[in-house]
């Protein structure tokens, strides 16, 4: 086992994570509300639910502390652990206002048909609100709703002038939620908030889970976009946090170097594709990290220049004054973090198959620490 901060994390300890997908508007009992088995609403580009049981070992020893995610976007990992206290904050103000009209029991009154001109009769509608400046208010967030679920694979998309530009999509079925309720109870303890990251109050001993934009041409999920800058920004802010710290990002090489240099440790595993413009569904590569170890073996490998195109995923805890975990303790760590969700076709679950580890000596110290 190993020590963090106050708390015991058993990482040899079995761990059985066997979620199950719902569509909105199915019924869900307190029960499942308190597995943790509510699918998200809405379709969202890099959605994280198969990221779930990588995480969940990190988050458990923590989750009696407040979990904040600076860039919430589908909530597909607040929605498994439903934490107590959260702190979910995007920069895509129409999303927040989804959410918080969630919060007050929303229920759709709009058409909701998959239909071409109905879409686009609605998309017109939703821009007219935007530019009245009603963007926040109920129908808006039933708006909101229906273009997600019927425009093309799902995407948000902004001009600069922020009128929502996604055409029409091409799907057979859709079934559209007549209402929220199934979520209110869920979120009405969460805090939702609209804005830059670095405008969040945290706590030292937050659990920040953050997903930001990739680092990619495209970066228009909202009016002022992401830009590199913002990148490093969020890097800086990030490597100044006390405590643990998640982070996912498309593993360019760039992005690469810039956690490297501010002591993040990175390791690799592959990432299925979930909304794609072109219908490619080949699998890509994220990146899993745990402080103070680099693990090489099979398809998590050390940073090179085959981080070009890919995902990264950047898992952060305090460096010291933990001991190093056993080897046997290690090994439990990365099989629970490296695998797959069955349910998604992406091999053996959770505890359902033990995975080679790593020898001791593939294993080495980062040439940096976390910065402070």
């Amino acid at each position: 086992m190993i020590q963090l901060a106050s708390e015991t994390v058993h990482w040899d300890k079995p761990i059985s994570i066997q979620p199950t997908p719902r569509d909105a508007g199915d019924a869900v009992s307190d029960e499942d509300l308190t597995a943790g088995l509510l699918k998200p609403p809405l379709k969202w580009a890099g959605g994280k639910r198969w990221l779930v049981p990588h995480v969940r070992p990190l988050w458990e020893p923590f989750r009696q502390r407040r979990y904040v995610e600076p860039f919430c976007g589908g909530l597909a990992l607040p929605l498994n652990f439903i934490p107590a206290h959260a702190v979910l904050n995007d920069m895509n103000a129409h999303l927040i206002n989804f959410y918080r009209q969630v919060q007050d029991g929303l229920r759709m009154e709009i058409p909701t048909v998959n239909d071409s001109v109905l879409y686009y009769q609605h998309r017109d509608t939703f821009n007219a609100l935007i530019r009245e400046g009603r963007a926040q208010s109920k129908t808006a967030a039933e708006l909101f709703y229906y273009l997600n679920r019927t425009g093309y694979n799902g995407l948000c998309r902004f001009n600069k002038k922020g009128g929502f530009n996604v055409p029409f999509g091409k799907y057979t079925t859709i079934h559209y939620a007549p209402d929220f309720y199934a979520y209110q109870s869920a979120l009405a303890p969460w805090m939702f908030s609209a804005g830059d990251f670095a405008q969040i109050d945290l706590d030292s001993g937050d659990f920040i889970y953050a997903d930001p934009p990739y680092d990619v041409p495209f970066v228009q999920y909202s009016q002022t976009g992401f830009t590199w800058e913002d990148q490093v920004r969020l890097a800086e802010w990030l490597a100044r946090h006390r405590g643990p710290v998640v982070l996912s990002n498309q593993a360019t090489e760039r992005i690469c170097a810039l956690y490297e240099r501010l002591g993040f440790t990175l390791m690799k595993l592959p990432a299925p594709r979930r909304i794609s413009c072109n219908g490619d569904r080949t699998p890509a590569i994220e990146v899993l990290a745990i402080p103070g170890h680099h693990v090489v073996n099979g398809c998590v490998s050390t940073l090179d220049s085959r981080c070009r195109d890919e995902e990264c995923l950047v898992l952060i805890f305090p460096l010291t004054p933990h001991p190093s975990p056993t080897q046997a303790g290690r090994g439990a760590l990365l099989r629970a973090l490296l695998a797959p969700l069955p349910e998604f076709g992406e091999g053996p679950g959770v505890g359902s198959k033990r995975l080679d580890t790593p020898p001791l000596n593939r294993i080495r110290r980062p040439r940096s620490r976390v910065l402070r």
